[in-house]
């Protein structure tokens, strides 16, 4: 059995399905093609973006009351006209005491009929907020729109 993981490339099956059978010419072949486009009208490929988003936050000793909140990102993949969040998986690990945090989010955007731009102002809808107190008692913040740091490649 050949398998691929959860944002694995598109395109992969058939390719992986013909060398399995040149491998093993005796062997039943199935391959089953999709990405979950039931409903979608001619789609392809060209049709959907990778999407990561990545923060890692550290502090030192003179940090007390971090607190990071972060949208939900389905939430606002959808928030434009219709279903745009695909599918992905995300991964947290906030630790105060040992004074970092890790938020990583992966998930395939459905971007059809939107240029960079609009997909950058969907986005941009949204906020990051990382919040702590100083060891003086100052309470700071620093917050970034998600749209200000979406980069296309």
């Amino acid at each position: 059995m050949l398998t691929f993981g959860g944002l694995g490339t598109m395109g992969y099956g058939f390719p992986a399905a013909m060398g399995a059978k040149l491998g093993n010419p005796k062997m039943d072949v199935i391959s089953i093609q999709s990405i979950g486009t039931k409903g979608l009208e001619n789609a392809t490929k060209s049709y959907f973006k990778n999407i990561e988003f990545a923060l890692d936050v550290k502090q030192t000793n003179k940090v007390s009351n971090r607190k990071v909140i972060i949208p939900n990102l389905r939430e606002v993949a959808n928030s434009y006209d219709r279903k745009r969040y695909w599918f992905g998986k995300s991964y947290t690990k906030d630790n105060q005491r040992e004074k970092f945090a890790n938020y990583d989010y992966k998930f395939v955007f459905y971007s059809k009929g939107l240029e960079e731009q609009a997909i950058k102002n969907i986005f941009d809808a949204s906020e990051v907020r990382v919040s702590w107190i100083t060891n003086t008692g100052e309470n700071k913040k620093y917050v970034f729109k998600l749209g200000d740091v979406i980069q296309f490649k």
